[in-house]
Formats: C-alpha cells, structure tokens, sequence
C-alpha cells in the first residue's frame, strides 16, 4: 500500500480516520469482519460508526454500518484510496451527501 510509505495511520478533518498498520489485525478481530464479512479488511472509519474496508485483491473502497457488518449493506465509497483521500479530500459517504 502506498500510503504507508508516507503515513502509518491518518486522521482526516472531517473524521475519517485510517489506522495503523499494526492496529488493523486487531480492530479486524474486535469486529469479527471475517466472520460477517469474509474477504474484507476494516482499514478505518468515520469516527461515527461506520467502517472502511477494503476488499482483498480489490483497490475498491467500501463502507459499512459496523452495527450491521452485512455484505448487501455495504457501499462503494471511492474506487482507491488515492481517489478517498484526494479527489474526496478524505470525506466518506455521509459527508459527500
């Protein structure tokens, strides 16, 4: 991931928050994101209790309620992280709307 050549962790202005690398395995088991959503890595969140995941083998960004952790609740946030973070300027869904 490129961005950990420049960052480990990121906290954006309007509260998306990526973790760092070594924070990301345990916040994975925490939610228990295998169990609900197989193939899928919580990444960050909005600090408002949505999740940001990545899909393994995928650039996608993806959001979800983490109360819910359901596949067919999920929604595509950017096409890449450099999309999120540049072209959104780091805001997630509930901030674009």
């Amino acid at each position: 991931m490129k961005l950990l050549t420049i960052s480990n962790g990121l906290s954006a202005m309007g509260g998306l928050t990526l973790l760092e690398a070594e924070d990301i395995a345990q916040r994975n088991r925490d939610y228990e994101v295998a169990e609900y959503l197989p193939d899928y890595v919580m990444i960050g969140d909005d600090s408002g209790g949505v999740a940001i995941l990545m899909k393994q083998g995928a650039e996608t960004i993806f959001e979800v309620d983490m109360g819910v952790m359901d596949e067919s609740d999920i929604e595509v946030s950017a096409k890449s992280l450099e999309e999120l973070l540049v072209d959104f300027a780091g805001k997630t869904l509930r901030e674009r709307r």
